[in-house]
């Protein structure tokens, strides 16, 4: 399942085994990053996340892309912050969340 921008906040049904993808902009050059995800650990397996640039030009945005499985039936959410490393909480920060309801069997 592909998740973006608009499933912020949003509930979803996936079932165990499914491969959830976050998609979300982010661009490097502003000092803006998304954070490590925070996630129910037990229901859900972190598989990675990734940039993927959006171009060639210097300060061009991109997506950055954070993938899990659901390992488990039951409710799951992941949770992501997109801020500056070096400066938490900075003007200009922001939030994603998606809460996953995950079934035995699709």
């Amino acid at each position: 399942m592909e998740l973006g921008r608009t499933d912020n906040g949003q509930r979803r049904r996936v079932a165990v085994g499914d491969e959830i993808s976050i998609r979300l902009a982010e661009n490097p050059s502003t000092g803006f990053r998304w954070l490590e995800p925070q996630y129910d650990r037990g229901s859900l397996e972190y598989l990675g996340s990734e940039y993927e640039p959006g171009g060639t030009r210097a300060g061009a945005a991109g997506t950055r892309v954070v993938r899990f499985r659901a390992v488990t039936p039951g409710h799951a959410s992941v949770r992501l912050r997109n801020d500056r490393p070096t400066v938490p909480h900075s003007p200009g920060s922001s939030e994603y969340e998606v809460a996953l309801d995950i079934s035995a069997t699709s």
